[in-house]
């Protein structure tokens, strides 16, 4: 059986402890990564991707859905926390399951026996899985992605106007709504925020820079160390966002 290999994002030394006791009585995961906050995690797993992560959400207070667009993601996130509330929003949030705390050996051994079969059968036929709710333990496969649109409808007040994402220069948050810039300087407003709509473009096409800005990546015609500069305007990229723009520069290079 092949060994899989297990990180740990994690800042609570008696959860890194307890997690290390109970993955002694697998032999088939081994614990490569321990690391205490994101910055290091994104450094490491963008060059080599573990198979097996564990992210304790409760000490770490970052936006998941970013975090996982920027690094070169692992074949099963499992997130640990003891809020039982909010489990939807976490799958949504980009973990496949989750281990609430506190767990006993007992739970452990359930939950990352069923996730080593699952990630073993993922590398085996390279298929991809639905997240899951704790009260439910089975695993659906994801269907094959469909061919990728070049366009979306942008919505407000009863009426969606049709744009391709090559016309899009930058969107910017005004508020409660989002003012989408074309190639020809005019704007439409969206009725969303910038996390929403990030999802719904081209992760390898848009980069958000700060809280109020996304950005066409093939609009950008300069960048100055914080600043980055679109069609004569310039937009500050802040230390949040900028390693998903080393991320999409390195994909490009």
């Amino acid at each position: 059986m092949e060994t899989l290999t297990c990180s740990l994002l994690i800042q609570s030394a008696d959860i890194e402890t307890k997690i290390l006791d109970c993955a002694e009585n697998f032999s088939s995961i081994q614990i490569a990564e321990i690391f205490k906050n994101p910055f290091d995690a994104f450094e490491k797993l963008n060059k080599t991707c573990s198979d097996i992560l564990f992210v304790d959400i409760d000490f770490l207070h970052f936006n998941p859905v970013e975090f996982f667009k920027m690094i070169n993601r692992p074949t099963f996130i499992i997130g640990l926390t003891e809020n039982r509330e909010k489990v939807l929003d976490l799958l949504d949030d980009g973990f496949f399951d989750l281990l609430f705390n506190p767990f006993t050996l007992e739970d452990f051994c359930k939950k990352i026996g069923k996730v080593i079969r699952i990630v073993q059968d993922i590398k085996a036929n390279r298929f991809k899985v639905n997240a899951v709710s704790d009260n439910d333990l089975q695993y659906s496969i994801k269907q094959p992605l469909p061919l990728q649109k070049e366009f979306m409808f942008l919505k407000y007040r009863r009426v969606s106007t049709k744009i391709r994402f090559d016309d899009i220069i930058y969107i910017q948050n005004v508020g409660n709504v989002l003012k989408v810039f074309n190639e020809n300087g005019a704007f439409f407003y969206h009725g969303s925020t910038l996390c929403k709509m990030l999802r719904s473009l081209p992760s390898n096409r848009f980069i958000r820079l700060n809280k109020s800005i996304i950005v066409n990546f093939a609009k950008i015609d300069k960048m100055e160390r914080h600043l980055i500069y679109v069609k004569n305007q310039s937009f500050k990229l802040s230390r949040t966002y900028s390693y998903q723009l080393m991320d999409v520069l390195n994909k490009n290079d």
